[in-house]
């Protein structure tokens, strides 16, 4: 299981922004924010970030470190706060579609693959991905849904477990089925590049292509991860990996998604 570092701080809400236009109502949770003379209270307690625009007219509300399970929380997953609107807000089974597929620590779950995202100046889009393999992007200023790709859908099989590597080829003995089912074990081979399952919009990361070998510098296919594969002649190929992505200061740093929560619930 990853640190639990959402286990020791319990509840957050950060601004990641140097000089912020906003600031917060409260130090120990996401209820508001003061934007000038006007207070915003979100009628709701959640744990996560805040993003504005440089003028403070938008902000988003991103409830990254949610406490116990998807289907507890009356906090949305996302929020928009514009200056001249209503709050428009969208829920965990909006957002994630499954709920079998985050990572549980001991008491919150982690959803969000592109975290790095939280250090990133707000514009126009706000892209994210999801552990459960959705890139969406946002208008900010209408708060509207613009883009929803599942990249699962090209997917013949993806699988979630341990992987070992056995001169070039790689076996899943105990696999976790996201999509599809073949009898394990599981034996597939990676492409001379094999691409992660990164957004776009952003700067690529050090190290997260992955090649024959099976790792890189901040990526490894050779442990726990989901991959998705295609059969190309008459054997399995991986074709994407999901990984998931922070900062930590002025580096970005990549590793594959641990989908725990998988085998443990079934939901829909």
């Amino acid at each position: 299981m990853r640190p639990a570092y959402a286990d020791e701080v319990g509840s957050i809400c950060q601004i990641n922004q140097e000089h912020p236009p906003i600031e917060l109502l409260s130090p120990w949770g996401c209820t508001g924010f003061r934007r000038g003379a006007t207070t915003t209270e979100f009628g709701f307690a959640g744990s996560g970030h805040l993003i504005a625009s440089p003028d403070g007219h938008e902000v988003i509300f991103v409830h990254d470190f949610p406490m116990g399970n998807p289907d507890e929380q009356t906090a949305p997953a996302i929020a928009f706060f514009t200056a001249d609107k209503p709050p428009v807000s969208y829920s965990f089974r909006q957002i994630l579609g499954r709920f079998d597929l985050v990572t549980f620590s001991t008491s919150h779950f982690h959803w969000l693959a592109n975290a790095d995202i939280l250090n990133t100046p707000l514009g126009a889009k706000f892209p994210i991905r999801t552990t459960s393999w959705r890139e969406m992007t946002f208008d900010v200023r209408t708060a509207t849904l613009e883009s929803d790709r599942t990249v699962i859908d090209g997917c013949q099989v993806v699988v979630f477990g341990e992987i070992e590597e056995l001169k070039g080829t790689y076996r899943i003995v105990h696999p976790q089925f996201v999509k599809g089912h073949v009898r394990p074990p599981i034996l597939f081979k990676l492409p001379s590049s094999l691409p992660v399952d990164e957004e776009q919009a952003l700067p690529p990361a050090e190290g997260v292509e992955i090649g024959p070998g099976g790792s890189s510098s901040h990526v490894r296919i050779n442990q726990y991860a989901a991959v998705c594969l295609r059969t190309v002649a008459e054997h399995f190929e991986a074709t994407r990996v999901l990984v998931e992505c922070e900062m930590y200061g002025e580096k970005r740093s990549c590793r594959p998604v641990l989908l725990n929560a998988i085998g443990t619930r079934v939901w829909w």
